[in-house]
């Protein structure tokens, strides 16, 4: 059922629409896995940014005057 709303919302043209008001007002900080893996954890660290590196990456970017929103306040 998800597919097809997306679908419909897609051919009727809206979010052509919102995107000129809204384009250029945000975007995505996306991590796969927040987690300090232990050695013997194949793959985890490839993919996983520790916690206290997430901590720095959020204060860094809150330091230079950006603002964050999770996906539900968002909607």
């Amino acid at each position: 059922m998800s597919r097809l709303a997306l679908r419909s919302l897609s051919a009727s043209g809206l979010p052509a629409l919102m995107a000129r008001f809204y384009a250029g007002q945000g975007g995505i900080l996306s991590f796969h896995r927040i987690h300090t893996p232990t050695e013997d954890e194949f793959g985890s660290l490839n993919l996983s940014v520790s916690p206290q590196n997430f901590r720095y990456v959020v204060e860094a970017l809150t330091r230079r005057g950006y603002r964050f929103l999770t996906m539900s306040a968002l909607v």
